[in-house]
């Protein structure tokens, strides 16, 4: 895009239609500014009032060949109307003919709101408009019995009373209710969100029909199941493209969960961040390396950038980006070597949200496949974004930068699936840290296990069995391989409980595992 802008400026603007131009961010309008290499005369800026980027170009917005605004401010400004109606977007009178979205785009917003957060806002509300009150309670009153995936129709009074709220207790206080307003007037779902209960999903605050035909940009295109939820129902006409070749790029996936809530637990942070800090110490000390890493937060009593750091000899080598930041930005493109704590990963009903925001309907929001498939795009696309932020941006010829990537993060059974569809013709290899394989008995046990927890297997097998399927005769060498702490550490990485009398799987059917280079050899003899 930066460089038809800037190819666009050389043949002074002409044809003289006016280019609007929607990014993610504010910081990303200041990147590609400079790329195109704009004079302020150029172009103008339109985002929220009282900020400097909008003193960046021309005063008078009607008269810039380019228009630079962010996502959600095209949101705001076509709200309730049409984009023809919106004359703050208008080129010399009228709007203007080429309108380009970069990356991301969906057709509605994604909004998700808990039950139990709709009730809380009663409190607050009832005593400075009854009336709003009571609307909201008539909403919340049948959530108390409503079950998964039920529809149901939000009154556009919903956007009146969280406008009310904001007014009263500021916008920051009333920010949990924001996805009230989204959803006024609009259908919505109920879907369990699990210990947090019910939550309300759908799309809300819908982009204005005239605003297309636009151009998407966007390098995630072709992995994110949202983008073919548009094309079934017609929303969406995808353009030719040439498919990057990643044979440059290795991809080291060790599937073993590290998630915000397993970097809570001292024990398995230790050992991911033991793991992580041996291969980056393996490398040479003047390697740079890029870590992603889930966002620090005060609540979680743990910052995984900084205890990485803590384990890594000279740690000032390590460039990070948190979940959330992970995209939109060539500062790392001379880094080779990528670390990936973890996968960005939203709640249930965050993705059933985004199914709906992009034309999907309430029956087959209810499919599991459907949703499964949404999240799986989802791990592509995030994976695709912060992995593409390194060396692998630097290709020529189609083919992608040099590079090597060590990935931390449950991606299921399909996981090699998942990453080879993400990055095509890449070198992807079964990753599990030296120290966790396992050896010896240990291996003849696990491979056991395997093989009667695997796909369709049983959920519980005796001790007594197990020793039959193994062949021993007494209680003894069976008890040693279970009191290991290498299998324990597998055991409870696989969901597997040790019980008096039996093993069994305590949370999901266990996956194949990759035992190492061991597993290719002869068991050892208990």
């Amino acid at each position: 895009m930066c460089a038809f802008l800037k190819s666009w400026k050389s043949s002074s603007f002409q044809p003289p239609s006016g280019a609007l131009v929607v990014l993610s961010t504010r910081k990303e309008i200041e990147s590609c500014i400079h790329r195109a290499d704009l004079e302020p005369c150029d172009f103008a800026v339109l985002v929220q009032k009282g900020l400097e980027l909008n003193e960046r170009g021309r005063p008078d917005t009607e008269g810039a060949p380019v228009l630079f605004t962010t996502q959600e401010m095209l949101r705001r400004l076509c709200h309730g109307g049409s984009f023809a109606e919106a004359a703050s977007l208008h080129f010399q009178g009228r709007p203007r003919v080429l309108r380009v979205w970069d990356e991301a785009f969906l057709p509605s917003s994604p909004a998700t709101i808990r039950k139990d957060t709709l009730v809380s806002a009663l409190e607050e509300l009832r005593p400075i408009h009854p009336a709003q009150a009571e609307a909201l309670e008539a909403l919340a009153a049948p959530l108390e019995a409503a079950s998964d995936f039920q529809a149901v129709e939000v009154p556009t009074s919903a956007g009146s009373a969280y406008m009310t709220l904001r007014d009263h207790l500021g916008l920051a206080a009333a920010e949990r209710w924001a996805p009230l307003q989204g959803l006024a007037g609009r259908q919505a779902v109920t879907v369990n969100g699990g210990s947090k209960g019910l939550y309300l999903s759908g799309g809300g605050s819908p982009l204005p029909e005239d605003f297309a035909p636009a151009l998407i940009l966007d390098a995630s295109g072709r992995v994110r199941e949202t983008y073919k939820a548009m094309e079934a129902i017609g929303l969406l006409l995808r353009l030719p493209a040439t498919p990057t070749d990643y044979s440059r790029l290795t991809l080291h996936h060790w599937d073993r969960a590290a998630s915000r809530s397993t970097l809570k637990d001292p024990r398995a942070r230790r050992e991911i961040m033991a793991a992580a800090a041996s291969i980056i110490n393996a490398s040479a000390p003047s390697e740079r390396w890029l870590i992603i890493h889930p966002k620090a937060r005060a609540s979680d009593g743990f910052d995984a950038f900084k205890d990485l750091c803590d384990h890594v000899a000279c740690p000032e080598r390590l460039a990070a980006l948190h979940w959330g930041n992970h995209h939109g930005t060539n500062e790392y493109r001379d880094i080779r070597k990528v670390m990936v704590l973890g996968l960005w990963t939203l709640p249930q009903p965050a993705y059933t949200a985004l199914h709906l925001a992009a034309g999907g309907t309430i029956e087959t929001a209810a499919d599991k496949g459907t949703i499964d498939a949404i999240r799986a795009g989802e791990h592509k696309h995030n994976l695709l974004q912060a992995i593409c932020r390194a060396s692998v941006r630097q290709g020529s010829g189609g083919v992608c930068g040099e590079c090597e990537v060590f990935l931390i993060g449950k991606l299921g059974p399909n996981a090699k699936g998942i990453l080879q569809e993400t990055f095509p013709a890449a070198e992807v290899v079964e990753w599990t840290p030296e120290d966790l394989r396992l050896k010896g008995s240990a291996l003849r046990v696990a491979q056991e296990l395997e093989r009667c927890f695997g796909e369709g297997g049983l959920g519980e097998i005796s001790k007594a069995a197990l020793r039959a399927a193994l062949g021993l005769q007494t209680t003894d060498a069976l008890a040693k391989v279970l009191r290991r702490d290498d299998f324990r550490t597998w055991a409870d990485r696989r969901g597997i409980e040790v019980t008096t009398r039996a093993l069994r799987v305590r949370r999901v059917p266990i996956e194949r595992f990759s035992f190492g280079p061991s597993s290719a050899s002869s068991p050892a003899p208990l």
